[in-house]
């Protein structure tokens, strides 16, 4: 039999062929072929009797079925479903009582091309409910793993579904949806992926779906947000949430109400945020802008789909903008009448107001900015601009062609105007004697293009605005620009300076030629700037890539003040041949090259004077600046100099110095002369000054006496010395080969020895011990020692403090005293003994008074120390003789006596006749004068040649040898 369309149980089906058999027992059927739902089935048929319970069984099989076909033979929307199955089917049942019959059916799908693909085995079974059972749990719907469970009655088609899914497209569960309900029901903007638990139920022409949905991420155009959960249900023109809950990072927003999408599509809704971030909310507006903060909120919306109306209060809390705190603040919205209006928004020194008209598609916008600072932001361009800023915004704002004005001003003169309208902008900003900018820029087709002129009145001011220091640079620049803008795309830029003249210690150099640049976006090159003056010329060349590349080389002779750029404390003077090359990225600048100096100085911290006549070649890399065999000058001696000046990651020296002849003040009136290798190492404020010198002949030279010398001990144990910058340590060896000569009214004597200078420049410490050679001398009391034994060590490391041993010989009348003082100079203990041998205090009385205790009257400790504080009393008077009677040595004892034992006063001369001839001159103030006249020469270290005429008119003439045991 043949039959081209036939229906059984409201299936349709057509193009059937196949065989029947009657026989008394009962029907048998073969189906050849027979098109379904786009497909094609074969089976059987069979009819077991003739009679009652008349009793059916089918079986079949199918290739080819349309999905989407099926669902409308069941009078269901197919909502984008697709794909094709093959299926393998048995049925039986008993009479008219189909729904009562038992049977499976199974549908493998393979995804088809609509817009939700399916894929995977349906299982369909009747099991005389009156119902069909659907179970789907291998199975994919755009790729996204489903479960699809639930029930189909027979005849009335109601479904009562229930299907679950991860990872479904949204966009494909917004094809369901408006394929169930009839109607858009999820935005197209809406994107991301979903888990899903929903349930169908009702007529297909009528469903209502409800359950839960969770996304993550979401994507709404630009709004974005880490995930949205919802309850919903879908049904009855009503599309209702309750609730919905957006998560933006720490923060979330709740949503509950209705949209009725049916006619009048009326909206009730509410709404409030938590912990919202800021910068979150302002870049789903477009804007990517350096904010920080959170946003509390609470609203509603009511109206039309058509004609909504809103209400929501703001509050900001911690609002920050680059890093620059505004503090918390809040503000009001509204909608009505398709009018967004803001009002009262205010956060620290910002105040603002808007209406945005999104019929007329126009913004009406007042904003004021008082007192922001951009210090945070950068310093430099806060000096730059001149402190904090006040702005102010006014204008309408048509969405296609905005016009306002925007005008700024700063604390410290800077001001300016923006003003935007349909033609254009114009620009006009400056900083009085420092920048200015200026120029129009037409619109034309969605795209800015006009000149804009710039200028820079003082380079001194906008170098120190930049680099925050004093720079000994001034000059000024004038130029223009051709500027192409067309939004979104970044500015193209083709510009020409002018004129560049730049001031450097008075020297000046211009601008050779007009030199071009172009800035593509965040690209720029720089094709060459050529400076040439009287005895400077420089040539620049730059490029950067919109990578950040640079490339580039410089060459030139400049004044060496410039160097002030690398190492600004040293206050470089000189002059600099300069070659290299520009590379690296901006974030990451390298040059490379050399530059010779010439008659150059510089300051090194802790130095109490400047390295001058440097002279020699600089080696630049990105670490450091080398140095190989550069001279210099310093201190009054000479040096050559090996190393590098560090610059990353801080600055800082590494050199190695070979000093000769260079005088470094240690104390008042000894200035060592020493020459050595030295290692100067460290950063500017740590520098440290070690290696081993030698003395060279220094000599020391001071008006100076055994009193003063303790005197100044116990006044001032510790003497801070100045230096400039951070003090440098010390710890530098010296070798004192016999070249210390001592020459003061004290002492005269050579010593050597080896010392450590340790400490700092501020205050010096010194180690080790020296010792005189022969034939030293000293002088005390009017008397002249010759030195038998003289060392002086020194064992603090943070102070200057001798620690004397002396052994000293003279002859004061007929005795042969020797005194000995051991111990620091503010603990000095003094010995004393004669030949021939006396009391401890005659000796003491011989050596303070001249004469024995007996006859001088005075004994003991008093008769030194009242010498001691007599010289104090008179040191003054007998200086000022010594300068205008010119002699050496002038002194004063009120506590003397004639040989008759009168009191009287007696006044000591002494006048170094040459380095080897002294002569003294020793006389009473009594009406009887008693001169002794002594003439002493030293023929060789050791041996001297002495004549007296003593106090009765007569004369001796003595030979003396000094011989050390």
């Amino acid at each position: 039999m043949t039959c081209p369309a036939f229906e059984v149980a409201g299936l349709r089906f057509a193009d059937l062929a196949g065989d029947v058999h009657l026989a008394p027992d009962g029907l048998e059927a073969t189906l050849a072929r027979a098109a379904f739902a786009g497909g094609e089935l074969e089976g059987s048929y069979t009819l077991d009797s003739l009679g009652p319970p008349w009793r059916h069984r089918v079986a079949l099989r199918g290739r080819g079925v349309d999905l989407a076909g099926f669902l409308r033979q069941l009078g269901a929307p197919d909502a984008g479903l697709s794909g094709r199955s093959r299926v393998n089917a048995e049925v039986a049942w008993d009479g008219a009582a189909f729904k009562e019959g038992v049977g499976t059916a199974v549908a493998d799908l393979q995804p088809g091309g609509g817009d939700v693909p399916v894929a995977g085995r349906v299982v369909v079974s009747l099991a005389r409910d009156g119902a069909l059972a659907f179970s789907a749990r291998n199975t994919t719907l755009a790729g996204a793993p489903v479960r699809w469970n639930g029930r189909l009655t027979l005849g009335s088609w109601l479904p009562s579904w229930n299907i679950q899914g991860e990872r479904v497209p949204v966009a494909s569960i917004a094809r369901l949806l408006r394929g169930w309900v009839g109607v858009d029901v999820v935005p197209p903007q809406l994107t991301g992926e979903a888990a899903l638990a929903i349930d169908l139920s009702g007529p297909f022409h009528d469903l209502t779906v409800a359950g839960d949905v969770a996304l993550a991420p979401v994507a709404f155009g630009p709004v974005t947000t880490d995930g949205v959960k919802a309850s919903f249900r879908v049904g009855q023109g009503v599309l209702a949430v309750d609730p919905a809950v957006v998560y933006v990072g720490p923060g979330r927003v709740t949503a509950r109400g209705v949209l009725r999408y049916g006619s009048g599509g009326g909206l009730e809704l509410k709404f409030s945020g938590r912990g919202v971030p800021l910068a979150r909310m302002v870049a789903w507006g477009g804007v990517h802008a350096p904010l920080a903060g959170r946003v509390n909120f609470t609203g509603s919306v009511a109206g039309t789909l058509d004609s909504p109306s809103a209400e929501a209060a703001l509050h900001l809390a911690g609002v920050t903008v680059a890093g620059v705190p505004f503090g918390d603040g809040g503000g009001e919205v509204t909608l009505a009448e398709g009018i967004v209006s803001a009002s009262r928004v205010a956060v620290g020194p910002f105040t603002a107001s808007a209406k945005i008209n999104l019929a007329r598609r126009e913004a009406v916008v007042d904003a004021t900015l008082s007192g922001f600072g951009l210090e945070a932001i950068s310093p430099p361009l806060a000096r730059m601009v001149g402190g904090a800023l006040d702005c102010t915004l006014h204008g309408a704002f048509p969405f296609d062609s905005p016009a306002g004005r925007l005008e700024v001003t700063s604390a410290k003169g800077a001001r300016g105007v923006v003003e935007l309208d349909a033609q254009g902008v114009h620009i006009e900003l400056s900083r009085p004697h420092v920048w200015k900018l200026a120029g129009d820029l037409r619109r034309s087709k969605g795209e800015f293009r006009g000149k804009l002129g710039f200028g820079v009145d003082s380079w001194h001011l906008l170098a120190q605005d930049l680099a925050g220091i004093e720079l000994p640079v001034d000059g000024r620049m004038a130029g223009e620009a051709e500027v192409r803008f067309a939004p979104p795309q970044p500015a193209h830029i083709d510009g020409v300076i002018q004129q560049l003249v730049v001031t450097v210690e008075g020297e000046q150099a211009t601008l050779e030629q007009p030199a071009r640049f172009v800035v593509d976006g965040g690209a720029m090159s720089l094709e060459g700037v050529t400076l040439t003056g009287s005895r400077s010329n420089l040539f620049v060349r730059v490029t950067r890539s919109a990578g950040g590349a640079l490339s580039g080389n410089v060459s030139g002779e400049l004044p060496g003040v410039l160097l002030g750029l690398v190492w600004r404390e040293a206050r470089p003077t000189g002059r600099v041949e300069l070659l290299g090359e520009i590379s690296g990225t901006d974030s990451a600048p390298r040059f490379e090259g050399t530059a010779r100096v010439t008659d150059g100085s510089l300051r090194v911290p802790g130095l109490p004077e400047p390295a001058t006549r440097i002279a020699g070649v600089l080696e630049f890399t990105p670490e450091a600046v080398k140095l190989d065999g550069v001279t210099f000058s310093i201190l009054g001696g000479t040096g050559v100099c090996h190393g590098s000046i560090l610059l990353s990651p801080q600055l800082g020296l590494d050199l190695a110095l070979s000093l000769n002849m260079v005088r470094w003040p240690l104390i008042i009136g000894l200035t060592p002369i020493l020459s050595g290798e030295v290692r100067l190492v460290g950063t500017l404020q740590d520098l440290s000054l070690s290696g081993k010198a030698s003395l060279k002949h220094t000599a020391f030279r001071r008006d100076l006496d055994l009193q003063k010398l303790v005197l100044e001990q116990i006044r001032a144990p510790e003497r801070a010395r100045v230096t400039e910058g951070s003090p440098m340590a010390l710890n530098l060896a010296v070798d004192v080969p016999g070249t210390l000569e001592v020459d003061t009214p004290l002492a005269k004597l050579v010593a050597r020895g080896d010392l450590r200078i340790v400490g700092t420049t501020a205050r010096y410490g010194v180690l080790g011990r020296l010792e005189a050679l022969p034939g030293g001398e000293l002088d005390f009391a009017g008397n002249r020692y010759d030195l038998d034994r003289a060392s002086v060590t020194f064992t603090s490391p943070d102070r200057i403090e001798p620690h004397l041993d002396i052994l000293a010989r003279t002859t004061v009348q007929t005795y042969d005293v020797t005194v000995g003082l051991n111990g620091t100079l503010d603990r000095l203990t003094p010995t004393f003994s004669s030949n021939p041998p006396l009391p401890e205090m005659d000796v003491i009385s011989l050596v303070s008074t001249g004469q024995r205790a007996d006859v001088a009257g005075q004994t003991g400790p008093g008769a030194l120390a009242s010498s001691f504080l007599t010289d104090q009393l008179t040191g003054a008077v007998t200086k000022r003789a010594r300068t205008l009677l010119d002699v050496d040595q002038m002194r004063v004892d009120p506590f003397a006596a004639t040989q008759s034992g009168s009191p009287t006063a007696r006044l000591t001369v002494v006048k170094q006749m040459n380095r080897d001839w002294t002569v003294t001159l020793a006389t009473n103030l009594a009406a009887n004068r008693e001169e002794v006249i002594t003439s002493q020469w030293r023929l060789r270290q050791g041996v001297y040649l002495e004549a007296n005429r003593e106090v009765d008119g007569s004369y001796s003439l003595e030979v003396k040898w000094q011989r050390r045991y």
